[in-house]
Order: structure tokens, then sequence, then C-alpha cells
């Protein structure tokens, strides 16, 4: 049977396993779980987690904003002359690389990672445009549905394995870092394997 977690459980349990060893720990418990929460969510890749958003481009502007609580693009396009064009995503170098001029305009055919909340597009775009963007949005957090998430309930070991590495952003020095690590990466293949059938298929042209 699967480990289940509400807010009060998982915290309790990082608490009992990790020795407070940095001043900020205490006071950075939600961040932990958020934090681990995006971690499973990229990693396991699931469909039932991903939405649609709008993503603007601003004529002259490289930078565009993702949509509230993306935290995985998936496919980003646009409408010109009626044909629906498909952005392709490459690095954030390849795009500079690509279109070095920050003066010279055309349309977008790339982008690229760029921040948390930010994608750089390359060539810069010479109008507005809106983009249909899909991916990843990040749910309703444990930290704010304390009885229990859809994935505090259905990876709930995951999850908790998630936020002990986490927790190493806030001083905390444990030799059992390296072991939570693996048991993370064979919970997360296990978890993989259970909802096999909801993980995203990458869509090939070529195909």
């Amino acid at each position: 049977m699967a480990t289940s977690h509400t807010f009060g459980s998982l915290t309790n349990f990082i608490k009992g396993m990790i020795e407070d060893s940095g001043s900020d720990f205490s006071g950075r418990i939600n961040d932990i779980v958020m934090m681990a929460e995006d971690r499973c969510l990229i990693d396991l890749n699931l469909t039932i987690f991903d939405r649609p958003g709008v993503v603007t481009l601003s004529s002259g502007d490289p930078l565009a904003n993702l949509p509230e609580n993306f935290i995985k693009l998936r496919t980003l396009s646009y409408l010109s002359g009626g044909v629906r064009r498909f952005m392709e995503q490459r690095s954030h170098e390849y795009a500079m690389y690509f279109w070095p001029s920050s003066v010279l305009r055309s349309n977008p055919i790339f982008w690229a990672p760029y921040s948390e909340t930010q994608i750089y597009i390359a060539p810069t775009p010479e109008s507005a445009i809106a983009c249909d963007a899909f991916g990843i949005k990040r749910p309703t957090s444990l930290v704010v549905d304390q009885a229990g998430t859809w994935l505090s309930k259905n990876a709930g070991s995951l999850l908790a394995k998630a936020c002990l590495i986490v927790s190493e952003q806030w001083d905390v020095d444990d030799a059992r870092a390296g072991l939570w690590k693996a048991d993370y990466e064979q919970d997360l293949a296990a978890k993989r394997m259970e909802f096999r059938h909801l993980i995203r298929r990458e869509y090939d042209r070529a195909q």
C-alpha cells in the first residue's frame, strides 16, 4: 500500500529524520515541501497535471513570462497567416548564438529556459504575439491543502524523500544525503512504472 501523508505527518517525518544544523531550517518547512513537490511533478512527468496557458511575446523583447504556476513548459505555438507554428526548445546559449542581435527582429522560431518564470525567445519578436502554451502547472500544494493532495496520497514516500534531498539547501548536513538520493531514484522508478499509463509521451513530428 502506498504511503500517504498529510502536511502534519510529512513535517513530522522531515523533522524526525533531519538534525537541524542550520539556523534557517525550522522556518523553511513550507519552502522545502513546495520545492519537493515541484521536483516530484517534473520527475514523474504525468499528464494529469498538464494545462493550457498563454505566453505573450512583446515586440523587441527576447524575454517572455510563463503562465502563472507553470513549472515545465512542454509546447509553445502561435498562428501566423492561418498556419500554426510550433516553436522548438533549445538551450539559452543556442538561442543567443542563433540570434545574437539585440536590434534585428523576426518571427520566433526557438524558445529556451531562462529562469523559473521566464523563457528566452529567438529570433527577437518583431511584433506582439499571443502564443498557446501547454505544460505542467503546479497543483494546490500540501502546504495549502493540508489534509492531503493527489501527490501526497499517491506518492507520499517519493515526496518525503524529495523533502529530505531539498533540505540540504538550508544548511542541513547529513551523511545520509547520498542514500536519500539513491532511495529517491529507486522510488521514482517504481512510481513511474506504477503510473506509466499517465506518463507524457513526447510527440515526434517525424513519426
